[in-house]
């Protein structure tokens, strides 16, 4: 999975008010490459430990089934099924069915930036991103314009059959490979949420790695979670800005500096466009906020890849969503016509 997120905060305000409830928090590391918080408000301990095991325990799960690097004892998972390509069709976990037809589905309307079928170019950059790290900056290279070419050929969406019936997944192109790094971190924190919801859990937070999604409000008496944006230039002082969100709802960034390497003084991020083979350069960070995670993981992919001239379809495509967007350089501008009721930000100014 090659998506790294922009590091998002929860920061708390505190009002003075008493609660039954009181606050917990733990970290873990080792899934979705990347931390993973888990806060609660609970009337005791036993209960967020048991939460948090679970959330732990899903987030190792879905980790396995989504991989598309790693094979694992008794998973039959994404690298299973990139290896079976132009085979046969590979019968998966319903968890892994679902998101990769949710990717399948929101294709077009994302005007093709979110193309999980675009493995096969990804791995080039990845493997010249991974070597170009033990070298110096004189000696990087990037990655052959041929080679992207070639692989681009094998990165038709149709490509991949999905079978309702047996939920199995059939690759017709043996040199197609589906990478899920796109989406595949937002949809399990929004798989685990609502599993946390109909366990009865009223006042909690995810972040996976800058992936936050709240659940209900704080419970300790304020109506707003403050979610921090990190600034573009990890260089400055402070956030970019905090919104303050209200109730249940995700907070996405797509980001330029968090997975990068610099080839003669420009910097090569990981977020690459699906019809120029290269990254993009119109922003450093795109923020979604809306209900859904694995949406909001989806949209910050596609708004961050594409030309200012395509957002308004974009929002038209994802108007019934109440989806707010921020788009950052050093500074921000948002869209707000969504917005009013989900955060309210200092300083900023509308698209």
């Amino acid at each position: 999975m090659k998506k790294i997120l922009l590091f998002l905060s929860l920061v708390f305000v505190f009002t003075g008010c008493s609660s039954k409830k009181e606050k917990h928090t733990n970290t873990f590391y080792d899934t979705f490459d990347t931390q993973i918080i888990y806060l609660e408000y609970t009337k005791t301990e036993k209960e967020y430990e048991e939460n948090y095991n679970f959330v732990k325990d899903e987030f190792t799960r879905l980790h396995k089934l989504y991989d598309n690097y790693r094979k694992y004892e008794g998973v039959t998972n994404i690298s299973t099924v990139n290896e079976q390509a132009g085979k046969e069709a590979v019968v998966v976990d319903k968890d892994l069915f679902n998101l990769v037809k949710f990717a399948i589905n929101n294709y077009e309307k994302s005007l093709g930036y979110t193309n999980i079928a675009m493995g096969s170019v990804l791995d080039i950059w990845h493997d010249v991103r991974e070597k170009n790290k033990e070298l110096e900056e004189s000696e990087r290279t990037l990655p052959n314009r041929a080679d992207l070419d070639e692989a681009n050929k094998h990165s038709d969406i149709n490509n991949i059959v999905l079978n309702e019936e047996d939920s199995s997944i059939y690759i017709k192109d043996p040199k197609t490979q589906i990478d899920l790094g796109a989406v595949a971190k937002g949809y399990a924190v929004e798989l685990i949420a609502q599993k946390l919801e109909e366990k009865g859990v009223e006042n909690g937070s995810i972040n996976a790695g800058g992936n936050v999604r709240t659940i209900g409000k704080p419970g300790d008496g304020r109506e707003t979670w403050g979610v921090a944006l990190q600034n573009p230039n990890l260089e400055a002082k402070g956030f970019l800005d905090v919104l303050y969100i209200e109730g249940s709802k995700s907070v996405v960034t797509s980001g330029d500096y968090q997975r990068f390497f610099t080839y003669k003084g420009k910097n090569y991020h990981h977020l690459i466009n699906p019809y120029e083979l290269e990254p993009t350069e119109n922003y450093r960070a795109v923020t979604v906020v809306t209900k859904d995670s694995g949406l909001a993981d989806l949209l910050s992919t596609a708004f961050f890849l594409a030309k200012p001239e395509e957002y308004d379809q974009l929002i038209e495509n994802y108007k019934d969503q109440d989806i707010g967007l921020i788009w950052a350089n050093e500074t921000i501008e948002k869209n707000t016509d969504n917005m009013n009721e989900i955060m309210a930000s200092k300083g900023a100014k509308s698209r």
